[in-house]
């Protein structure tokens, strides 16, 4: 039986029945029908819930729809997925389900479709609009999936944007800061003044805000230090870049809308990603452990995995380093990312916890592969104690990956 309908939020376990005092799970793909039989016959208004943020919905003019709830960044957002006459409860269901994924990869679902139909609006039948499109009805969301400036064209993107910046647009900084760190977003838009250590050149991204649930530095170049400090004349609500609503960051719309308006309707903020991707590939021909470290990249790979419990941060500046240059049309020479001969007393060192958990070694396979010759070696940091070069380390985890091959897995 179905428990009355309320103004208020039904609980899910009304949709199914009752054994014993119990309410029992029934397969979905049996319940399908019998429950668009009785969500038919509802008439009081409210929402009823299917579970995992879909309800359906009796307005109290008597429309029915389907409704996807969720919370992302501490806000709870409604987000409509269509009228019960044009939506099946196996559409909604399925629909839902792909909302869910973008919310775990913390991507706005409303703004993710917004952009979606800006795309297609903007283009007809563009192979990347297909791809993007596609992407979005699988359920996938990888970075190659998003329309992108093949990277030989950023260096004519730029001083196009600098105009803008020129002209006062906060959006075009902002766009120019993604560009500049690769960062998502959601990473950009709701940044803060604090976590951006210009002295030493580090943005901080705090984990709540990153893909993986990890806290993620990002090395900046000297062109987006001055972004920042630009930015940071005009931050407020305690946002970077503040939007016109009180208390709320700058729109998601803003860059896309920015875009648009240089005529480039057909590429996506999330694409310069890719772009950057390309360029670390095919011009600077930089180790893709690199590259993936530098996105905050999730890698399916297992004998790439190493990498992520290592930061390389100085790897990854010199790499960014050349990746401003080469958008700002600066000739320059692949970067070598061997780490220079300095004197120890200035670099990190990093203790046997902080190593294996980098590397992913027992204490035993630490040393009994220093002692064979295949680590690098310690350095005396007095009391009999020992630590390791960070630098070392991760130029040991990017050896190994390299040598796992493409394939390993």
């Amino acid at each position: 039986m179905l428990l009355p309908a309320r103004t208020d939020r039904i609980d899910p376990s009304s949709w199914g029945e009752s054994r014993g005092g119990k309410w029992r799970n029934l397969n979905p793909g049996n319940l399908i029908g019998s429950r668009q039989l009785r969500i038919a016959k509802l008439v009081d208004r409210g929402y009823y819930a299917d579970g995992g943020g879909l309800y359906f919905q009796i307005s109290g003019s008597g429309s029915r729809s389907w409704i996807y709830q969720f919370k992302l960044f501490g806000h709870s957002r409604e987000m409509g997925l269509g009228p019960m006459t044009t939506v099946s409860f196996a559409e909604a269901r399925t629909e839902a389900a792909r909302c869910r994924a973008l919310v775990n990869d913390k991507i706005d679902p409303i703004e993710a479709r917004k952009e979606a139909r800006r795309i297609v609006t903007a283009t007809t039948l563009h192979a990347g609009v297909v791809t993007w499109i596609r992407c979005w009805q699988s359920g996938r969301r990888a970075v190659n999936h998003f329309p992108a400036l093949p990277w030989a064209d950023i260096r004519e993107f730029i001083p196009k944007l600098k105009v803008k910046e020129d002209e006062g647009s906060r959006s075009a900084v902002m766009l120019h800061l993604v560009i500049l760190t690769v960062c998502r977003t959601n990473e950009i838009r709701r940044a803060r003044p604090e976590e951006f250590d210009l002295r030493h050149k580090i943005w901080t991204i705090p984990s709540e805000r990153m893909k993986m649930g990890l806290p993620h530095r990002v090395p900046l170049c000297d062109t987006a230090c001055d972004l920042v400090k630009r930015a940071m004349e005009t931050a407020r609500y305690g946002y970077l870049f503040p939007g016109d609503k009180k208390g709320a960051p700058l729109s998601n719309m803003a860059m896309l809308e920015l875009l648009d308006g240089m005529g480039y309707s057909e590429i996506t903020v999330h694409g310069f990603r890719s772009t950057f991707q390309d360029w670390a590939e095919e011009y600077g021909e930089y180790p893709e452990v690199l590259a993936d470290k530098a996105i905050a990249h999730k890698t399916s790979n297992k004998a790439r995995r190493a990498y992520q419990r290592g930061d390389m941060l100085e790897r990854r500046r010199k790499m960014m380093d050349h990746w401003s240059q080469y958008c700002a049309g600066v000739s320059a020479s692949v970067v070598s990312i061997t780490p220079p001969k300095e004197n120890p007393a200035k670099q990190r060192l990093i203790r046997l916890r902080e190593v294996r958990l980098r590397v992913g070694l027992g204490t035993s396979t630490v040393y009994r592969y220093l002692a064979g010759g295949k680590f690098p070696r310690p350095v005396q940091i007095g009391g009999g104690r020992v630590a390791w070069l960070e630098t070392d380390v991760d130029a040991w985890i990017v050896d190994r990956v390299e040598a796992s091959g493409p394939g390993a897995t």
